[in-house]
């Protein structure tokens, strides 16, 4: 959460707090990009049609965007970024 406090302006949210699933998926439709680490937020993004990058932590996220044919859009976080 301390990293969004680097950027500025309204191109970046950080959605905390309990939001039932029906507010949530309102609110993914509205975003251009969705970066999660929870399996649920990327699926709800994508049910919206609203592209999703998975940092995942198991092989479930893995398999499911492998699944779908997007396993270009799966990172994991021992991968480097150099």
């Amino acid at each position: 959460k301390s990293i969004f406090s680097d950027f500025k302006g309204p191109a970046i949210k950080y959605i905390d707090g309990y939001h039932d699933t029906d507010e949530l998926i309102r609110l993914y439709a509205t975003f251009d990009l969705v970066i999660g680490m929870r399996l649920h937020a990327c699926i709800m993004a994508l049910l919206t049609n609203t592209p999703a990058i998975n940092i995942t932590y198991e092989s479930k996220g893995r398999k499911l965007f492998q699944n779908i044919g997007l396993q270009d859009f799966v990172l994991e976080p021992e991968e480097s970024t150099e």
